[in-house]
């Protein structure tokens, strides 16, 4: 009797065991499908980009980004790098799902909220998963004037960043739910992120919001601000760019939420992106 009664307890011991295995290792795969310059050899290669969604750790997180792969949200979307968010530096992350293809431009995108995001497992409590290079996180929206701190966890969006370095001073601030799956992946981030050192690779555009000529923020219709685009290089010709720091209206404490900003694209004969696929 005493040896049925171990070989049972064996038998669920292994079987909880395997359960807590495979549910500790709830993986999805979200997948790019890239046409990527290769310094090296001077010639364009198609390469996947594969990132491993921890949907046991953020699986809020991760029904968001599987929505807007599915629905078509990051159609045409690029990576490009931004030098600046409402005032603040975010020049060290690549980001993904704000800016799109438009013609031969680009243009906005709102990427659904995701207010549910566990920013709480945000590699500080129960995961390895860290603000490094090949680390995937959700942006969040924020007022410039209330911070981080101050709007609570509440304001993520499935517009995606990717440190091009550790940044620390994110932990506990932003969900990071996913990371590169295999070396060689990591390789091909690394290789992108390198393609921004030389301006051969890269243009360079300048984001503005619509001022009135007293120099107050421009509103249309529905009391929206306007958000324009151009070349960088012909930004000096704008004269309706706000500017807080000439806004009467914003005293000695102005708000610096619509002031310009640079977003610098890879061109796409140095990378371009195929195809997305979660699964």
């Amino acid at each position: 009797m005493k040896k049925f009664v171990i070989g049972i307890l064996t038998f669920a011991l292994s079987v909880f065991t395997l359960f807590s295995m495979t549910a500790c290792d709830k993986i999805v795969k979200l997948t790019f499908s890239l046409t990527v310059y290769n310094e090296d050899t001077s010639a364009r290669e198609q390469k996947t980009l594969t990132f491993d969604m921890y949907e046991n750790l953020a699986e809020t997180a991760v029904a968001a980004v599987r929505d807007a792969v599915n629905n078509g949200s990051y159609d045409d979307c690029v990576f490009y790098k931004q030098n600046t968010d409402k005032g603040t530096s975010i020049s060290s992350q690549l980001m993904f799902g704000s800016l799109k293809k438009s013609g031969s431009s680009y243009e906005k995108v709102t990427q659904a909220a995701v207010p549910g995001a566990e920013f709480e497992k945000n590699g500080v409590t129960g995961s390895n998963l860290t603000n490094s290079v090949g680390y995937l996180g959700l942006w969040r929206s924020w007022n410039s004037k209330k911070g981080y701190t101050t709007t609570g966890h509440t304001s993520s969006t499935a517009s995606l960043y990717m440190p091009t370095s550790d940044i620390t001073s994110y932990n506990g601030y932003f969900c990071v739910f996913a990371k590169y799956s295999a070396q060689e992946d990591l390789d091909l981030i690394n290789d992108i992120i390198a393609l921004f050192d030389s301006s051969e690779n890269y243009t360079e555009y300048t984001c503005y919001y619509t001022a009135n000529a007293d120099g107050t923020l421009y509103l249309d219709g529905e009391g929206n601000p306007v958000w324009n685009i151009v070349l960088s290089s012909a930004f000096d010709d704008v004269t309706n760019a706000y500017d807080s720091g000439d806004d009467p209206s914003a005293g000695t404490n102005p708000d610096t939420q619509y002031d310009s900003y640079t977003a610098t694209v890879l061109n796409a004969d140095k990378l371009a992106i195929t195809d997305i696929t979660v699964g």
